[in-house]
């Protein structure tokens, strides 16, 4: 059949490969004899120590290469006998579901009320995304940002909760919650108690200024007595 027809074709180019690794590593076996000979006669003399160094370090790069290449003829191997088994035995009939690669199962409870909720908010959210500018427009100009910032935390939860990531958006709401909340309270401390914000600040510049001078200070005064010590001397 088909299949047998696929795999003989497979074992005949893997059996080629293997062939040409086999060439390839008897090469490299004549010429790693052939170097391992001439290191040694670079080692009996004292002039050519430098030389036979230099080929040790290409013996032992081309004993790797050859190593690499035996490590691919075993696969090679390994892989021509696994196929020539399985034409010599057969496969046995795949599953109905085999080309799938995650089969479906019964659904779960949570995933019907998933997919129910998907479904009910398919069919509201095109009505309700209509209605938003209406409920914008009617509210109060004060009340716009937040109104658009719920309809907007309300449509991308919904969407992240079908994305199965509502947690990872839930945790980034609460965190810009918190950075707005913050910058708030620092926006509402230097509106209403500036003076004491800007005593703060200063108090800080002066005192950084004080511990730069005497830092400075205790160091020219060391220098000095040092220079006075070696005069005495």
């Amino acid at each position: 059949d088909e299949f047998a027809a696929l795999l003989g074709e497979l074992v005949q180019a893997v059996e080629r490969e293997l062939a040409e690794l086999d060439a390839a590593i008897a090469e490299d076996r004549t010429a790693l004899r052939g170097l391992r000979a001439g290191v040694r006669s670079l080692d009996a003399h004292e002039y050519a120590r430098r030389l036979a160094r230099a080929r040790r370090v290409e013996l032992v790069e081309r004993e790797a290469s050859l190593n690499e290449r035996i490590v691919a003829r075993t696969r090679l191997a390994e892989e021509r006998a696994s196929h020539l088994d399985t034409l010599s035995r057969g496969l046995a009939p795949e599953p109905p579901q085999a080309h799938i690669a995650k089969p479906h199962g019964p659904r779960s409870v949570e995933q019907r009320r998933r997919a129910s909720f998907l479904r009910l908010w398919a069919a509201v959210s095109t009505p309700l995304l209509l209605a938003s500018p209406i409920i914008v427009l009617l509210a109060s100009p004060l009340a716009w940002i937040p109104t658009i910032g719920v309809l907007a935390v309300m449509f991308l939860g919904v969407e992240a909760f079908a994305r199965h990531s509502f947690l990872s958006f839930l945790a980034s709401v609460l965190m810009l919650a918190g950075v707005a909340a913050v910058v708030v309270a620092i926006v509402f401390l230097l509106s209403n108690y500036w003076q004491i914000a800007v005593s703060a600040i200063l108090g800080a510049a002066a005192l950084a200024l004080l511990i730069g001078n005497l830092t400075d200070f205790r160091h020219r005064w060391q220098e000095g007595a040092a220079i006075g010590e070696e005069k005495d001397r």
